[in-house]
C-alpha cells in the first residue's frame, strides 16, 4: 500500500514504579480569626499504601499526594497587614533527612514528608519561629480586603533503599500555616494546618511490568487516511494488556500521563513530534471503554496471590480531532505510574 496514503504508529507505554513565624508547636496558631472556603485544617485521608523496591530513593511515593486549597480573607483583623506573606513549617517530631532539603522524617523507616507550594518548590523549615518566606505559600492581597488564595500538596517520599512496615502517626504528617510574624493562622480555627488522617500503615513490595524493562509497545500499524470520517471519529482500535506482577497481594491504582495532550476529557494524548507527522490526529487511550482519566489515580486490579501476575487491559487507536487530516508517522509515548496498597 502506498505509504503516503497511510499512517504508521508505534505507542509506546513506559510504566514506572517506579519563617520567623509565630505559630505555636502542633500547629496552634496564637491567634485566629480570618474566614477560608473550605475551613482549615486540611485533612486528607490515606490509609495505607506500598512502596515499589524499585522506586528510587528521593522520589514522591505514588498516590500518597493530597492537595489542598483554600481561598478568603483577613479582613477583619487589623493587626495582619495587607501583602504579608503566608508561609508554612513542619510540625512533627523528626528532623530533615540528611541530604533531601524538605523532607522530614516520619518515625517510619524509609519514608518522609513533604509540603509542595503551588510553584513546586518543596518548604524547608520546621517547629516554631522557622522563617520560610522564600517558599511561600501565597500572600495576603495588598488591598482592604485582604483577601488570600493558596494552594499546596502534602506527600510521602521515599528516603531508603529499605522500607520497614510500620506506621505512620497523624501527628508526625502537620504542617502549620499562618501569617508571617503576626501570630495568626490562616483560618477561623486554633488549629491552621494540615495533614493526613488516622494513621497510616506500610509495607515494602518488589513489582514489575510487561518483560522486566517498563515498556510496553504497541503497535497500531498501518491505517488508510480513508478509514476516518470526520472530527471525533476514530480508525486502528488496538487492544493491549500491561502486566504487573507483584511478590504479594496487593490492590494497584494507575495514573497515566503523556507529554502532550490533544483532548483531556477524550483521553487523546499528541503525536511525538517529528517532521513527517500524520496532521489532525492524536492518539486516544480507552479504559474499560472510556477514555483514560489522565493525571490521576484510578483502581485497575488486585494481585491475587504471591507471584500472581494483573493483566490492566486497555484500548489504543487513532483519533480525529481537526476538520481535515494528512497522512504521516504518528507515533506517541504515554507513562503509567502504578501506586500499590
Amino acid at each position: 500500500m502506498n505509504i503516503n496514503n497511510m499512517m504508521k504508529k508505534i505507542l509506546m507505554l513506559g510504566c514506572l514504579f517506579w519563617g520567623s513565624c509565630f505559630l505555636s508547636p502542633m500547629a496552634q496558631a496564637a491567634n485566629y480569626g480570618c474566614t477560608s472556603t473550605p475551613d482549615i485544617p486540611g485533612v486528607a485521608t490515606l490509609t495505607s499504601t506500598a512502596v515499589s523496591t524499585s522506586l528510587p530513593v528521593g522520589s514522591v511515593i505514588p498516590g500518597t499526594e493530597r492537595s489542598f486549597s483554600f481561598s478568603g480573607n483577613c479582613a477583619a483583623i487589623s493587626t495582619i497587614p495587607q501583602g504579608i506573606a503566608i508561609i508554612t513549617c513542619y510540625y512533627g517530631v523528626g528532623g530533615e533527612v540528611s541530604g533531601m532539603p524538605g523532607v522530614y522524617d516520619t518515625g517510619v523507616s524509609g519514608v518522609g514528608i513533604t509540603l509542595i507550594n503551588s510553584a513546586g518548590q518543596r518548604v524547608v523549615g520546621a517547629g516554631p519561629g522557622c522563617d520560610t518566606r522564600g517558599t511561600p505559600l501565597g500572600y495576603i492581597s495588598n488591598t482592604s480586603g485582604k483577601t488570600f488564595s493558596v494552594s499546596m500538596t502534602l506527600a510521602l517520599v521515599k528516603t531508603a533503599a529499605n522500607i520497614v512496615p510500620g506506621t505512620l502517626h497523624r501527628s508526625q504528617t502537620i504542617f502549620g500555616i499562618g501569617m508571617y510574624n503576626t501570630g495568626y493562622g490562616l483560618g477561623s480555627n486554633a488549629d491552621s494546618s494540615v495533614s493526613y488522617s488516622g494513621d497510616v500503615t506500610y509495607k515494602s513490595i518488589t513489582c514489575s511490568v510487561g518483560s522486566g524493562d517498563g515498556i510496553v509497545p504497541v503497535p497500531l500499524g498501518n491505517v488508510p487516511a480513508a478509514q476516518f470520517s470526520g472530527i471525533n471519529t476514530t480508525a486502528g482500535a488496538q487492544p493491549f494488556n500491561i502486566p504487573v506482577t507483584c511478590n504479594d497481594r496487593v490492590n494497584v491504582s494507575m495514573s497515566m500521563s503523556a507529554p502532550g495532550y490533544i483532548s483531556v476529557p477524550n483521553g487523546v494524548i499528541a503525536l511525538t513530534p517529528a517532521g513527517n507527522n500524520a496532521g489532525g490526529v492524536g492518539v486516544q487511550i480507552l479504559y474499560n471503554g472510556n477514555p483514560v482519566a489522565f493525571n490521576q489515580f484510578f483502581a485497575v486490579g488486585t494481585v491475587a496471590n504471591t507471584g500472581a501476575t494483573l493483566s490492566i487491559p486497555f484500548v489504543a487507536q487513532y483519533f480525529q480531532y481537526a476538520i481535515s487530516i494528512s497522512p504521516g508517522t504518528a507515533n506517541a509515548m504515554a507513562t503509567a505510574t502504578l501506586e500499590y496498597q
